[in-house]
């Protein structure tokens, strides 16, 4: 899913049928955890130079912070998160070595192992935080 090589069409046609799906939270979040990261392209310290998901989709660059954005949006869009309860930081991930931004909500931390959402008392063990980006509010589209 969601593969550079893809045309957008492709891409897009994916982004829209997990958007529409009944899929359970935990295998929307398994379908992210699929896609294979690309080094890092957006800024993660500057979240108001952050592209649209579509953007993302279209541009086809899929680092962590990137494909964090895309969850977030997913599941927002399913109704399985709460956009004013989710808290975003950066991160060092001590798993896989990468850098990026990650979100919390309910006290589960996704996207630091991208195949299931993490415990956050477990999460924190794993990862060194950069920074904490503090009252952020990113929209659904």
């Amino acid at each position: 899913m969601f593969e550079k090589h893809t045309t957008v069409e492709t891409r897009l046609e994916q982004f829209r049928e997990l958007r529409k799906s009944n899929l359970s939270m935990d295998a929307i979040v398994e379908r992210f955890g699929a896609i294979k990261p690309h080094n890092r392209y957006l800024d993660y310290y500057s979240p108001d130079t952050w592209p649209k998901p579509f953007d993302l989709i279209e541009q086809g660059h899929f680092d962590t912070t990137s494909i964090s954005i895309l969850m977030y949006q997913t599941l927002g869009h399913l109704n399985y998160l709460k956009p004013e309860l989710v808290s975003w930081k950066v991160i060092s991930n001590n798993m896989n070595g990468r850098d990026g931004a990650v979100f919390t909500y309910n006290s589960m931390m996704y996207n630091l192992d991208p195949q299931t959402a993490m415990e956050s008392n477990e999460a924190k063990n794993h990862y060194i935080t950069l920074v904490d980006l503090r009252n952020l509010h990113i929209p659904l589209v």
